[in-house]
């Protein structure tokens, strides 16, 4: 078990390294279901925000090409799960805004907020960049 100043204790983690390509989505979709519990009603929101997240990734990061996007599910107390989505960093850019009045195709943070109880994104010392997402009974 980990513990952390950042919210419940952790009791179970799991992570996967994808290739960052296109047709590596849904299996990065897959993964996410399989780790969640088998009752978990939030299931598919956790999967759509996963898709979101890693196509963010392969869209904004050049460097996740080379180096791949990292999902990881933890299995916290009180019935929550944290998923985050990290990739390698070096985009130009952080992840932006995610207002309703915005009129490009960037949704995929607005649907990340949306769907889940609670998400951000850090920046780590190695540049890698990461968006976190929280689900609940």
């Amino acid at each position: 078990m980990t513990t952390s100043n950042l919210g419940p204790p952790t009791l179970q983690a799991h992570h996967y390294d994808f290739p960052c390509a296109p047709d590596q989505v849904r299996h990065a979709r897959a993964f996410v279901r399989q780790m969640l519990p088998a009752d978990a009603a939030y299931a598919p929101d956790a999967a759509l925000c996963v898709s979101e997240a890693f196509t963010n990734a392969w869209l904004h990061c050049p460097r996740a090409l080379d180096k791949g996007v990292r999902v990881c599910v933890e299995l916290l107390s009180e019935g929550l799960v944290r998923v985050a989505v990290t990739d390698p960093g070096g985009a130009p850019t952080c992840p932006q805004d995610v207002s309703p009045g915005r009129v490009d195709n960037s949704r995929g943070l607005g649907v990340i907020e949306s769907l889940s109880a609670s998400w951000g994104w850090l920046r780590h010392p190695d540049e890698s960049v990461e968006v976190w997402f929280t689900f609940g009974p």
